[in-house]
């Protein structure tokens, strides 16, 4: 070894290194790997304390209220991301059925085409659920935990794939994306 050798533990460039590598058996020694910080996730999903929330992801077309259940990109996300699909295998619903589901979130899938001004839309497909008293019971309602999701975003993958799993997050976390 040569002084100053990046290697050598009495490098006068680097007195803070140690002379000799940290024991790390050592279990008090604070940079053992299993010391170190973790996010705070259960490793396991099903030790979560939070209670699994019930969702919904709906699209108003006319009179008909399409449902994205478990076979759906947007679905698949829903899951992916620790909440419980309350209408998996319905591919349309009725207000009374999601009435009974009541579920926590609902999604509103929107799209905006050319010529369209996009907050328009966005608001009219809200208040389709907003401002129709059939819905006025549901805690997704009360709570306001109706969020706007355009359908590129969660219809099929795409560049556009990352927008709707932030969408969803935010929608099912909002305290973690504050």
């Amino acid at each position: 070894d040569k002084p100053g050798d990046p290697d050598d533990s009495d490098n006068p460039v680097n007195p803070d290194k140690p002379e000799k590598p940290e024991d790390t058996d050592d279990p008090s020694n604070p940079n053992k790997p299993e010391n170190t910080v973790k996010p705070n996730m259960p490793s396991n999903p099903e030790e979560s304390t939070k209670p699994e929330q019930n969702v919904l992801m709906l699209e108003f077309l006319g009179d008909e209220i399409t449902n994205y259940g478990e076979n759906s990109l947007g679905g698949d996300m829903i899951t992916s991301l620790g909440a419980n699909l309350v209408a998996k295998d319905q591919s349309k619903l009725g207000k009374e059925d999601i009435v009974s589901l009541n579920p926590d979130v609902i999604y509103v899938v929107y799209m905006p085409y050319s010529g369209d001004d996009p907050e328009q839309v966005k608001q009219d497909a809200l208040n389709k659920l907003l401002e129709d008293k059939a819905f006025s019971s549901l805690d997704a309602v009360k709570n306001k935990r109706i969020v706007p999701i355009m359908l590129g975003d969660m219809y099929a993958s795409g560049v556009r794939t990352i927008n709707g799993i932030e969408t969803i997050s935010q929608g099912l976390y909002p305290d973690l994306n504050k």
